[in-house]
């Protein structure tokens, strides 16, 4: 879910269970906000997807001697 307020912020929730979408969702239209939803799986929504997958190839081009501490170091570091 994605809810967008009168300055065009928005919020994004995931559908993970431990989220009680119905009560989240209704506090949210109290408080005069817009609910949208995305799509079940949209990887060009969510930023970080992309950076998931960066660290995979990462990654894999590292090497199984890499810790993945190492990895992410690496990869954060430019």
């Amino acid at each position: 879910m994605v809810y967008i307020d009168e300055t065009g912020f928005d919020s994004r929730v995931d559908n993970a269970p431990i989220h009680p979408q119905g009560a989240i969702q209704e506090a949210v239209k109290t408080a005069g906000h817009e609910v949208l939803f995305l799509p079940n799986y949209s990887p060009d929504l969510h930023v970080i997807e992309h950076d998931f997958s960066a660290l995979k190839r990462a990654r894999m081009d590292a090497g199984s001697n890499s810790s993945i501490d190492e990895v992410i170091r690496n990869h954060c570091a430019g």
